[in-house]
């Protein structure tokens, strides 16, 4: 791949002998003709090919050191780094900063931002955060995530929500720049490959944990309606384990309405003539208020409703009451990622076909049940 066109033909108001080594410099970095840890020209050396002074050369160079290109070792000179930002940093495409800590920013995104800690301290891959990826070319970090790319400065991108909002701009148009969505396939944006959880394994392991509960009436709860494919996959389970649902038994609501979690909760025990023994909740952000609801109503004894709840693993959404959970393991997840960017990076032509991966779900019981 051509990794020396840049994004943007505006690079700035910069001296043009020091623009000239910083671009120069990078670009023999970037092309391989100076590797990880061979030593660069000396500073007098510098200053003999381009012409200049001692302190237009130091700046430079001080430049790609702040970028991550290069290393000084005191009189030995400057040496490229082990892993420069071409080949070792990612960027993580995160919503709106602003959102953070808000009832809208979800379990996932706070799972996969905790999740950069342990890529910090590992220098063969570090990722890095750019807000706003909601916005695209009006985010927060907009242009600062296009200023990186033409420097390269990154390695590729990971989209945390599809990047529908990029459309147009040169993070989708340009074939050359490694990118990979941890969401389902979308026709929509057929070119960029996608890890995701499976949430037609979340169903299916759900029922199966029902069934292995003796429970035999389910009930469903999510923030949205369930695909087609996703939804017959379950319905083939309940048949083959005698397990039944109702059409008012699978509801969605909104994990940011207290009210409206505890009024869907009231709408599926209210009748105990007609009443589920277990619940399957597909969206970790409705579980805290699911859990004081049912709590509430006096339905937190796994015995009398046994719940089986999705999560975003390493760490799952707090709950009130018992919950077994089957969730999605987030580092695995961010590690296949950026397995799949490497191997665009190091493709010999431009980007390859899109490829599409699916992680099924992980069974974690909880303390609150009987063995």
């Amino acid at each position: 791949m051509d990794l020396t066109q840049p994004l943007q033909t505006q690079i700035g108001r910069r001296p043009v002998k020091r623009r000239r080594i910083l671009m120069e410099l990078r670009e023999q970095i970037v092309t391989g003709q100076l590797q990880p840890g061979s030593r660069l020209p000396s500073q007098i050396e510098l200053q003999s090919m381009y012409e200049t002074g001692t302190g237009t050369v130091q700046r430079a160079l001080r430049t790609l050191e702040d970028e991550g290109f290069v290393r000084a070792d005191g009189p030995r000179g400057t040496f490229v780094t082990d892993h420069p930002p071409h080949v070792a940093h990612y960027a993580l495409l995160l919503p709106d900063e602003r959102s953070m800590g808000s009832s809208s920013w979800s379990h996932f995104w706070a799972v996969i931002d905790r999740q950069l800690s342990k890529y910090t301290a590992t220098p063969e891959r570090q990722l890095k955060r750019y807000y706003g990826a909601g916005r695209g070319a009006g985010s927060t970090d907009y242009a600062k995530l296009l200023t990186d790319l033409e420097y390269h400065r990154l390695a590729g991108l990971v989209f945390v929500t599809p990047p529908f909002a990029f459309r147009g701009t040169p993070i989708l148009n340009r074939t050359d720049i490694p990118r990979v969505g941890i969401m389902p396939p979308d026709p929509a944006i057929p070119d960029v490959p996608t890890v995701y959880p499976d949430f037609t394994d979340l169903l299916r392991q759900g029922v199966e944990r029902v069934a292995e509960r003796g429970k035999r009436h389910v009930a469903f709860l999510g923030t949205g309606r369930y695909p087609e494919t996703v939804w017959q996959t379950a319905v083939e389970k309940m048949q083959q384990h005698g397990i039944n649902t109702r059409e008012h038994w699978i509801q969605h609501t909104s994990p940011y309405v207290a009210d409206a979690i505890e009024g869907v909760v009231r709408l599926l025990l209210c009748d105990p003539s007609s009443r589920p023994d277990s619940l399957i909740v597909t969206d970790d952000n409705l579980v805290p208020e699911l859990g004081k609801a049912l709590e509430k109503l006096g339905f937190a004894d796994p015995q009398r409703l046994y719940v089986v709840a999705h999560a975003n693993l390493p760490s799952s959404s707090a709950s009130t009451i018992p919950m077994d959970r089957l969730g999605f393991d987030t580092h695995a997840i961010l590690s296949r990622c950026l397995d799949l960017l490497q191997e665009q990076r190091l493709s010999s032509d431009e980007l390859p076909p899109a490829t599409h991966e699916a992680f099924g779900a992980k069974f974690i019981r909880s303390a609150g049940y009987l063995a």
